[in-house]
C-alpha cells in the first residue's frame, strides 16, 4: 500500500497533506483541492500514457497522485512515499 505525504507551505504556513491508497488526510480545502484537480484529470489518458505494468488497477492511482500532490503547494517542503505491506 502506498502512502504519500506532502509538506509545504502556503501564505507562509506550513501544511501537510496525506493519500493513503485513496484516503485523504489534511484540512477541508485541501481535500477539496485534491479532489478537484483529481476529477479535472483525464483519467483515461493518464492511465493510457503509463507503462503496462503501471497501468494495474493496484498503482496507477497512487501515479496519479503523486503527479497531482508535486505542485500543491507553493513550496514543497517534503515528499515522502511510504509503502506498507498488506498483513
Amino acid at each position: 500500500m502506498k502512502r504519500l505525504t506532502v509538506t509545504g507551505l502556503e501564505n507562509g504556513k506550513k501544511r501537510i497533506f496525506i493519500w493513503f491508497e485513496g484516503e485523504l488526510t489534511g484540512d477541508d480545502d485541501l481535500k477539496a483541492r485534491f479532489q478537484q484537480a483529481w476529477e479535472f484529470t483525464d483519467l483515461e489518458n493518464f492511465r493510457n500514457d503509463l507503462s503496462e505494468s503501471a497501468q494495474a488497477e493496484e498503482y496507477w492511482c497512487g501515479y496519479l497522485a503523486e503527479e497531482i500532490l508535486r505542485d500543491f503547494f507553493e513550496e514543497t517542503l517534503d515528499f515522502r512515499h511510504d509503502y506498507h505491506r498488506m498483513p
